[in-house]
């Protein structure tokens, strides 16, 4: 597959105009509105409130402490992203989070993975390819953000917010529980 076309079906793409990145970004970031309006998120409300773009919340928690601590991490990296973004930093600063982002994902999702084997976790090859998409649309991102895109901001920050969050409400609770209940 070359960088131009897109292999996902669903997101309402236009191939030859559009990157995977993009595809992936349109796909992940559907609530029900239009492509458009997912993807042009008005993030001031959170600057004017005071809020970071994701609130950590118990319902979060997977019940295992030190993946806790890493998801919390995972939020926090990208509520300075978000923040970098809305406070108009130069594309170095940028830079430098995005890079912090993408190594402790990988950090993370390196845990995570040899935790969910030695649970014998089923479907970790699946997981795994979660984990190895979520890092392809991030290193498309920051491709994008390079050569100038100037939407790329506010999509990455749909996409981030709304992977992570579904990730692990529904990935990782069940990559995490399912292994576990035939241990009980």
């Amino acid at each position: 597959m070359n960088d131009k076309s897109c292999d996902i079906v669903a997101c309402g793409c236009d191939p030859p105009e559009t990157t995977k990145a993009e595809c992936l970004i349109s796909a992940a970031s559907s609530t029900g509105h239009s492509t458009n309006d997912c993807l042009q998120p008005d993030f001031s409300k959170c600057i004017l409130f005071g809020m970071a773009l994701i609130q950590w919340a118990e319902k979060y928690q997977t019940g295992i402490e030190e993946i806790d601590a890493q998801h919390k991490q995972l939020v926090g990296c990208i509520n300075e992203l978000h923040d970098a973004i809305q406070a108009g930093s130069g594309q170095e600063a940028l830079d430098a989070v995005l890079s912090k982002l993408t190594d402790y994902a990988e950090s993370h999702f390196a845990f995570e993975e040899e935790l969910l084997e030695d649970l014998g976790y089923v479907e970790l090859a699946a997981h795994r390819g979660r984990h190895e998409e979520f890092i392809e649309v991030i290193e498309g991102m920051i491709e994008d953000l390079d050569h100038g895109k100037s939407n790329m901001g506010d999509m990455l920050m749909v996409f981030l917010r709304n992977w992570l969050l579904k990730h692990i409400l529904i990935d990782d609770k069940y990559a995490l529980s399912a292994p576990n209940q035939s241990l009980k």
